[in-house]
C-alpha cells in the first residue's frame, strides 16, 4: 500500500492501520494559504497592518455575498434603489511561509475587527504545489521574494 495524502495524515494512518502487507507513507510539507473576507471600509487598516508585520504582497478583489446579517431595508442614492441584502466585501488571498501564518491571522483579526455582525471570515488551508511560470521554479523557491535568501 502506498499512501500520498499531503494535507491529511490522519486519513493515511487510518488506511495504513486497516491494510495488510508493506506500507509506505508519504507526507509532504505544504505551503499555507490564507483567504479573508473583510469589510471594504477596513481594507486600508488591514493593508497597513499587514505591511507592518512583513506581508508585502497579496491579491484582493471585490466580492459580494449574503451572510448572517438580517438586513431588510433598501437604500436609495440619486434615484437608484440598492438592495442591502448583498453586502460589498473585499476578498484577500495570501500565500505565506509557515512561520508567518499565525501572525498574519492575528493581524487581520485585529485590523478588520469592528465588533459588529459582518466583520468577515478568515480561512486557511494548504497549497500542494506552486510553480513560478517565468522560471519554472517549484515549491518554496517559487514563492520566495527578493528578501529571501536563496538556498
Amino acid at each position: 500500500l502506498h499512501m500520498h495524502e499531503p494535507g491529511i495524515p490522519s486519513i493515511s494512518l487510518l488506511a495504513c492501520w486497516s491494510s495488510e502487507g508493506a506500507m509506505v507513507g508519504t507526507f509532504h510539507a505544504s505551503t499555507p494559504k490564507l483567504r479573508a473576507i473583510i469589510r471594504t471600509s477596513k481594507f486600508e487598516e488591514v493593508k497597513t497592518a499587514l505591511k507592518q508585520v512583513g506581508i508585502d504582497f497579496f491579491s484582493y478583489w471585490e466580492c459580494s455575498g449574503v451572510g448572517n446579517e438580517q438586513v431588510t431595508e433598501h437604500h436609495s442614492y440619486r434615484g437608484t434603489v440598492y438592495d442591502t441584502h448583498f453586502l460589498s466585501r473585499l476578498f484577500i488571498s495570501i500565500v505565506l511561509k509557515d512561520e508567518n501564518l499565525e501572525k498574519t491571522v492575528a493581524c487581520i483579526e485585529k485590523a478588520a475587527y469592528t465588533g459588529e455582525i459582518g466583520d468577515g471570515m478568515i480561512f486557511t488551508y494548504n497549497i500542494e504545489e506552486s510553480i513560478r511560470i517565468r522560471t519554472g521554479e517549484r515549491g518554496k523557491a517559487s514563492t520566495a521574494g527578493p528578501s529571501d535568501e536563496k538556498k
